[in-house]
C-alpha cells in the first residue's frame, strides 16, 4: 500500500485493474466529501490511461484485420493453440469426406446416381476448401494476438506517476445511517474483490 503523500507511482496494469472497481465504488452512497475525492481520483486515473488506451488502439490497427460486414472496424481475433488444433482436425475430416464423395461420384452407375453424387461431392469439396483456407488465417490471427498480448503486457508494467492521494480505508466506510440495524452490514458495502483491485491505491494506516 502507498503512503499518504503526493504523488504516488503505480504500474499501468494496476490502474487498468483498479479503474472498474473505483467506478463501482463511486456509485455507493458516501459523504459528499468522500464522493468528490473518489471522483477526482477516477478522473486522474482516466487521464493517465488515455495514452495507454490510445497505444492499444494503435496496436489493434497495426496487428488487426478488417471485420467483414463492418466497414472501418478492425479487430484482433483471439485464437488459442487448442482452437487452431481443432480447426486443423476439422479440416482434415472435411477433406476426407470430400475425397470419399469424389470416389463415390467416380464409381456411380446411372446418370441419376452420378448427378446426386456430384452434387454431394461439390458441396463437400467446397466445405473442405473453405476449412483448409481458414487455417493460415487462424495461424496469422494467433500470431497477431500473441504479439498484441505481449506488447500490451509490456505497457502495463510501465510506471505511472499520479498526482493524487492514496485512498484511506476510513474513506470506504459508509455513512452510519446506511447500516442495517439487524444484520450490521451496509447495503452499499464495497466488495472484497473490489478492495483487492483497489489495494495498490490504498494508503498505509496505523
Amino acid at each position: 500500500m502507498k503512503s499518504a503523500t503526493m504523488p504516488i507511482t503505480l504500474k499501468l496494469g494496476e490502474l487498468v485493474n483498479a479503474k472498474p472497481a473505483l467506478e463501482r465504488l463511486i456509485q455507493l452512497k458516501f459523504s459528499i466529501t468522500t464522493s468528490y475525492k473518489l471522483a477526482r481520483r477516477l478522473r486522474v486515473i482516466n487521464e493517465a490511461l488515455m495514452t495507454f488506451d490510445a497505444k492499444r488502439t494503435e496496436l489493434v490497427k497495426e496487428l488487426g484485420t478488417p471485420v467483414e460486414g463492418s466497414p472501418g472496424k478492425i479487430q484482433i481475433r483471439q485464437v488459442t493453440p487448442d482452437s487452431l488444433r481443432k480447426a486443423k482436425e476439422e479440416a482434415i475430416k472435411k477433406r476426407e469426406s470430400a475425397n470419399s464423395a469424389t470416389k463415390l461420384y467416380q464409381t456411380s452407375g446411372s446418370d441419376t446416381e452420378a448427378a446426386t453424387a456430384k452434387a454431394a461431392m461439390d458441396v463437400l469439396v467446397k466445405l473442405a476448401d473453405q476449412a483448409e483456407a481458414e487455417i493460415p488465417v487462424l495461424e496469422a490471427s494467433m500470431k497477431a494476438w500473441n504479439e498484441f498480448t505481449t506488447r500490451t503486457n509490456e505497457m502495463m508494467m510501465i510506471d505511472e506517476v499520479l498526482n493524487m492521494d492514496p485512498i484511506k480505508l476510513t474513506e470506504l466506510q459508509p455513512p452510519e445511517n446506511t447500516i442495517c440495524k439487524t444484520c450490521g452490514q451496509s447495503p452499499n458495502q464495497i466488495s472484497v474483490d473490489d478492495v483487492m483491485l483497489l489495494y495498490p491505491l490504498l494508503a498505509d494506516e496505523a
